[in-house]
């Protein structure tokens, strides 16, 4: 009996295997982005941008995973201070469950930051790295184009020095070849 299981799971996965489709995207949007604290920062929303690479696993006509690596600029305005801009790699990795078959998905997963550049200096001790919630949905716009919007809700803090977290919105076009 236990070899028979064995058998069946095995066949099932190497066909699961060879059915899923990869596709290799590219993508970039704007950021909406602000800080928020614990503590008595006054910070607004800065706008900015993002961009990148994807690839879609698709392993059944209705979900698929999603790895990204992206360029974020990210940050906040501040009367505090001056103005804070993040500069981040990203790695998105999102679960995409399709309400409608390849044209409407919703996505929620983790992403994973790291910062490249900052407009501090060594004024202010940044992290080095940023780990978020991302939730929102893709919209086909047709065969190669597609739409998305996100929202990324930052676990970590951004800096050694105060609870400061990010928070952002994103809205992006891409196209998938």
């Amino acid at each position: 009996m236990k070899k028979i299981f064995f058998i069946a799971a095995f066949t099932f996965l190497l066909n699961f295997g060879y059915a899923q489709k990869v596709v290799f995207g590219l993508k970039a949007g704007l950021n909406y982005s602000n800080l928020t604290s614990k503590e008595d920062f006054d910070f607004e929303a800065n706008t900015s941008y993002h961009f990148g690479a994807l690839l879609e696993f698709n392993f059944v006509p209705v979900f698929s995973i999603q790895p990204e690596v992206m360029y974020s600029v990210q940050g906040a305005t501040s009367q505090d201070f001056q103005d804070v801009n993040l500069k981040y790699v990203t790695i998105p990795v999102v679960a995409k469950v399709y309400i409608v078959p390849n044209i409407f998905a919703l996505e929620v997963g983790p992403q994973y930051a790291f910062l490249v550049d900052d407009n501090f200096g060594n004024t202010i001790d940044n992290k080095t790295y940023d780990f978020s919630a991302v939730g929102g949905f893709s919209l086909s716009l047709g065969k190669h184009v597609f739409g998305q919007a996100r929202y990324v809700l930052g676990l970590t803090d951004a800096t050694q020095n105060a609870e400061i977290k990010n928070r952002t919105f994103q809205l992006s076009l891409g196209y998938k070849f």
